[in-house]
């Protein structure tokens, strides 16, 4: 037995039917697999017992889980049923603001015909008034604008001096006026009531109705409607004065007329204006020398003198496109005529000595179809000697 202490059975092998040997695999032990298997069952049980529990556990689950879904049954409900709501509401609003919008309109024309555009909305017109008010002098355009703002004092609102002062009671029949009266008696009643209101105390009380009342009375109806009418006209008429807008009065003009009359006066009396149409030339002057600038239509510069929107037009084309190069060079006469001419005179006194240099340094021969001019005896003859060749040699130097 001692011989097999060392004895290693990984050594032994097996040999199959085909002659090779294969190594003995070594088996588990059984107990091992007995744990296992113990292990196994009691997993399972715990696993039975967990089963149980939950099995109870969820039974008792189901009642509340239809809590839940009816919650969120009721929330979609309601999400679903605000979106109705909503625009029930915006139409509702949108009715309003459609009905405001018109009131204020129809108020805001009232406010611009009473003042004459003076003020166009009745924000306009509080904010006028609160100037006045808040200044420590005030003073009003007329007695319309001081009567609004008195009337706004006393009472907070405005409405009753705008209808007052954008009805003709004048005008209005009998039965108008007595309707009108009924209506600013009464302001809270709608428009059925004021109807059968009228028919009680108007049609019944002064028996206009013809089908029911005989022709005499009548006739006494009418004469005693007439009556009636004619008191309350009067007194609406004599209210309304208080508000009445006045006459706006035509601007006075005489002043403005006086000063273009005397204008035209000093245009057609002036000498330069006399000699300009006499001779059609204007005159230069620079150094005791003068020499004229022939005008072939002086007619046109007399009316540019009295008209200005015709000397503006000569700086536009027929697009109304502006020649801004003609209009500063025009400009920068106007600003400093002596520099200018002064620029311009020098510039050509140049040009005369250096073509008397050229001259004598390059004679040539005149030929016939050469032009003789005349040598320059001074300054001015040698500008517009220039000029009229055509010359381009002339240039501003200041």
């Amino acid at each position: 037995m001692d011989d097999f202490k060392d004895f290693d059975p990984s050594q032994l092998k097996t040999v199959n039917e085909s002659g090779e040997t294969n190594p003995v695999v070594e088996e588990k032990p059984v107990e091992e697999v007995t744990e296992n298997t113990e292990t196994k069952e009691t997993t399972e049980e715990v696993k039975d017992n967990n089963s149980e529990e939950v099995v109870e556990e969820k039974v008792e689950e189901p009642a509340e889980e239809p809590a839940e879904v009816k919650e969120e049954v009721e929330t979609v409900s309601e999400e679903t049923e605000q979106p109705v709501e909503s625009k029930e509401e915006s139409k509702e609003e949108s009715k309003e603001d459609n009905s405001r919008d018109e009131l204020i309109e129809s108020i805001d024309n009232a406010v611009k015909n009473l003042t004459g555009g003076t003020s166009s909305t009745i924000e306009e017109l509080f904010e006028e008034y609160k100037s006045l008010r808040d200044s420590e002098k005030t003073s009003f355009k007329d007695d319309f604008i001081k009567d609004a703002v008195e009337f706004y004092n006393k009472t907070g609102s405005l409405t009753p001096y705008l209808e007052a002062t954008s009805i003709n009671f004048e005008e209005m029949n009998d039965e108008k006026i007595m309707r009108h009266n009924l209506k600013s008696q009464n302001p809270t009643l709608s428009d059925r009531a004021i109807e059968r209101l009228y028919l009680r105390d108007i049609i019944n009380k002064y028996s206009l109705d013809a089908d029911r009342f005989d022709e005499d009375e009548v006739e006494l109806g009418k004469e005693l409607l007439k009556a009636d009418a004619d008191k309350l006209r009067k007194t609406l008429v004599d209210e309304q004065k208080n508000f009445r807008q006045p006459e706006s009065k035509p601007e006075d003009n005489s002043e403005a007329e006086a000063l273009q009359k005397a204008y035209i006066e000093s245009v057609n009396n002036s000498k330069v204006t006399r000699d300009l149409l006499e001779n059609k030339r204007v005159l230069v002057d620079y150094n005791d020398q003068s020499f004229s600038y022939e005008i072939d239509n002086p007619e046109q510069l007399k009316e540019m003198a009295l008209d200005s929107s015709k000397f503006f037009g000569l700086f536009q084309d027929e697009k109304g496109n502006i020649d801004f190069d003609k209009w500063y060079r025009v400009a920068s006469y106007a600003l400093d005529p002596q520099t200018y001419d002064q620029s311009l005179i020098s510039h050509g006194v140049g040009l005369g000595q250096e073509k008397v240099v050229k001259d004598l340094k390059n004679p040539s021969k005149v030929t016939k179809s050469s032009p003789q001019y005349k040598e320059p005896t001074s300054a001015v003859e040698g500008i517009i000697g220039e000029i009229m060749r055509g010359g381009n040699n002339v240039k501003i130097i200041k």
